[in-house]
C-alpha cells in the first residue's frame, strides 16, 4: 500500500502537464472520483482507493509527466511520442484523412449572447477539449487594420483572429495525437492569413495535399506533425470587393477545389449547394440558421441515429459520405456520437 492517500496521488498526477486524451478524460473522472469518497468520509469511502491507484498509474503511463517522451506527448524536436493514439481512437491511426468524418462547429468563434447570432454554446478551447469537435469554422474580417473574426459587420460583434489562432495553437501543441482542420470563410487576402498563421508558429504544422494524390493517414500526419489542414472559402476582400490575385501558398487549399458541401438544413437531404461533386471531400453543414439551444428541434437532429443517417443519404445520393458534419451549439445532445459511429463503420 503505498505511503501516500490515494487522492492525494491523484491530486499530484493533475498537476502535471497531462496531454495524452484519454488520460485529460481520467483525470476528469479521478477528480469526482475523489470528492464523492471524501463526501463519504473517508478516502477510502466506496472502494475508490483501488482504482485511484490503477488510474493515477495509467494517468503517469499516458502521459502525465516524466522525463522520457511518454506516448501523447511531444518529443523533444516538438513532434509526437511514439505509439500514440489518434484523435482520441487508435483504430482511426490507419485510415486516411479523407477517410474519415470529424464533427464541426458553424461559426465556432460566436459562443455567447454578444453575438448577433450566437451559434456555439461553448468556447472555442472548449469546443476542443470537451466536446470532440475537431473542424472549427471561422468568418474572417479586417476591422481597423487587424483581422477580426466577425458574423458578417464588424460593427456589431467581432473577436480577434489572433487570439483564436493562439488558443489552437495550444491545443496543437499539447495535444500531439489530434488533426484538426480549419475551414476559412475569408475576406482578407491570402497574405494576411499567412502573417497571422506566421505569428502563431502554425504554419509548420499545415498539411500540403498534392491535388490526384492519396490523403495521408492519422498516423502518417502525427509522425510528420502536420496535424492541420486549412480550407480556404475565399470571399470578396473587405479592401475594394475583388477576389485577390495572390496565388495561395501549398497548404491554404482552396474549398472549391477540394470539397463540396451542402446547403444547411437538419432534413434529410444531401443536397449540394457549393463545389464539385467529384471533389475528394465533402461537408454536411448540419444546422438551421437562428436555430436556438433551447429549440425543441435541435436534440432531436443531434441524436446519433439523427447524425448517420444524413451522412447515409449522401452516400446513397452522392455515393459519398461527408467528411465534416458541422452543427450549431454541438453541446446539445450527441453529435459526435454520430460521427463516432459513422467512423466505425468506414
Amino acid at each position: 500500500m503505498p505511503s501516500r492517500a490515494p487522492c492525494a496521488t491523484v491530486r499530484a498526477v493533475l498537476q502535471r502537464r497531462v496531454i495524452a486524451w484519454g488520460a485529460l478524460a481520467l483525470a476528469s473522472a479521478f477528480t469526482a472520483g475523489c470528492s464523492s469518497a471524501k463526501s463519504g468520509g473517508s478516502d477510502n469511502a466506496g472502494g475508490f482507493i483501488g482504482s485511484a491507484e490503477a488510474g493515477a498509474a495509467g494517468a503517469e503511463t499516458a502521459g502525465a509527466g516524466g522525463d522520457t517522451a511518454q506516448p501523447g506527448m511531444p518529443t523533444p524536436e516538438g513532434g509526437p511520442g511514439p505509439g500514440t493514439p489518434c484523435n482520441g481512437s487508435p483504430a482511426l491511426c490507419g485510415k486516411s484523412f479523407s477517410e474519415l468524418a470529424f464533427l464541426g462547429t458553424h461559426l465556432s468563434m460566436a459562443s455567447d449572447e454578444s453575438w448577433p447570432t450566437q451559434t456555439q454554446g461553448r468556447g472555442l478551447a472548449d469546443q476542443l477539449l470537451s466536446g470532440g469537435v475537431r473542424a472549427l469554422e471561422l468568418e474572417v474580417h479586417e476591422e481597423q487594420g487587424a483581422l477580426a473574426l466577425c458574423e458578417g459587420d464588424c460593427a456589431l460583434a467581432s473577436d480577434s483572429l489572433t487570439s483564436v489562432l493562439r488558443d489552437l495553437a495550444t491545443f496543437m501543441t499539447q495535444n500531439s495525437t489530434e488533426v484538426v482542420t480549419l475551414v476559412l470563410r475569408s475576406a482578407v487576402s491570402p497574405d494576411a492569413l499567412v502573417a497571422a498563421f506566421n505569428d502563431q508558429r502554425l504554419v509548420p504544422l499545415a498539411n500540403t495535399q498534392q491535388p490526384g494524390k492519396p490523403w495521408p493517414t492519422l498516423q502518417q500526419m502525427i509522425d510528420d506533425n502536420r496535424r492541420l489542414v486549412v480550407l480556404l472559402d475565399q470571399l470578396p476582400t473587405d479592401a475594394d470587393g475583388g477576389a485577390p490575385e495572390t496565388a495561395l501558398p501549398t497548404w491554404l487549399h482552396a474549398l472549391s477545389d477540394w470539397a463540396w458541401e451542402t446547403a444547411p438544413s437538419e432534413a434529410s437531404t444531401c443536397v449540394i449547394a457549393s463545389g464539385d461533386a467529384k471533389s475528394p471531400l465533402a461537408i454536411l453543414n448540419h444546422y438551421v440558421p437562428g436555430e436556438g439551444s433551447a429549440d425543441k428541434g435541435l436534440a432531436a437532429a443531434h441524436l446519433p441515429a439523427a447524425i448517420t443517417a444524413r451522412l447515409d443519404r449522401c452516400r446513397d445520393d452522392r455515393k459519398q459520405a461527408p467528411n465534416f458534419v458541422f452543427v450549431d451549439f454541438a453541446e446539445v445532445g450527441d453529435p459526435n456520437g454520430g460521427v463516432q459511429i459513422e467512423n466505425g463503420g468506414r
